[in-house]
């Protein structure tokens, strides 16, 4: 981290969180030696790959399998009415860089196994997970604990979010809490404002965990909802015989 040499253009670009006094060039430095795993390039994945780029995310990897849809315009705010039927992963990564060029992005447009996830885990410091089946957000919980990577998981329907941080071993996970048999629906209604505030809150969970400024909240349940005037937290409570987690 330490070696790392802004160029001009660089001190230019984020010269306004630079100024900030808890900033500066040292934490500047943390977030361009990170590695974030964006896992989805949705309504959630979108405004949380804005604000990476944005602040200067060294390496930003994305893995999506599907492409865009005319239904995806309303919350995805990234694609446009001439990027239907594109994949999302590879127009993200083109959107990212034209944002910032100066960051490494890869966007993979592929389904995420557990065994490919696992070789996309390698140098990675923080898992996004912004999948919108439980089965996927499961899959990717076992995969990030059993490796020790923290990961945060976030998801929004209708007027609200919700987000759950799981430090590995430390804190519950999504095991403790959920399972595949939670009912969901086949198609998701949400407002694409809720969606984008899932991914900006989201967004900076991530920069203050890579930075290890301010308070990331492992181990709860963060709620909002735009029907409510602030954030609900809940207490997660580990379970014992969790098959990924156990005590």
């Amino acid at each position: 981290m330490s070696g790392l040499i802004f160029s001009e253009q660089e001190l230019e670009r984020y010269k306004r969180q630079l100024q900030i006094p808890e900033f500066g060039i040292r934490t500047q430095a943390k977030l361009m030696s990170s590695h974030v795993l964006l896992l989805g390039a949705g309504g959630v994945g979108c405004p949380v790959a804005i604000y990476l780029a944005a602040a200067g995310v060294g390496r930003i990897t994305v893995l999506d399998g599907d492409v865009v849809e005319a239904s995806n315009l309303n919350r995805q705010i990234l694609f446009k009415e001439v990027d239907v039927g594109l994949p999302k992963a590879v127009l993200l990564q083109e959107r990212l860089l034209e944002l910032n060029p100066h960051v490494e992005v890869r966007g993979i447009f592929q389904w995420v196994t557990r065994e490919g996830l696992l070789e996309f885990l390698k140098g990675v410091d923080l898992v996004l997970d912004t999948f919108d089946k439980n089965v996927d957000r499961l899959m990717v919980n076992a995969v990030t604990v059993g490796a020790g990577i923290p990961s945060i998981h976030a998801f929004s329907k209708e007027f609200c979010s919700e987000m759950v941080g799981v430090m590995p071993y430390e804190t519950p996970c999504l095991g403790c809490v959920m399972d595949e048999g939670f009912l969901e629906e086949k198609e998701v209604p949400v407002l694409g404002v809720t969606a984008g505030l899932t991914g900006i809150m989201m967004a900076s969970f991530a920069i203050k965990h890579l930075t290890r400024l301010g308070r990331v909240i492992w181990g709860k349940r963060l709620i909002w909802d735009l029907y409510l005037e602030g954030f609900i937290e809940v207490e997660l409570t580990k379970d014992p015989n969790c098959p990924v987690c156990p005590s």
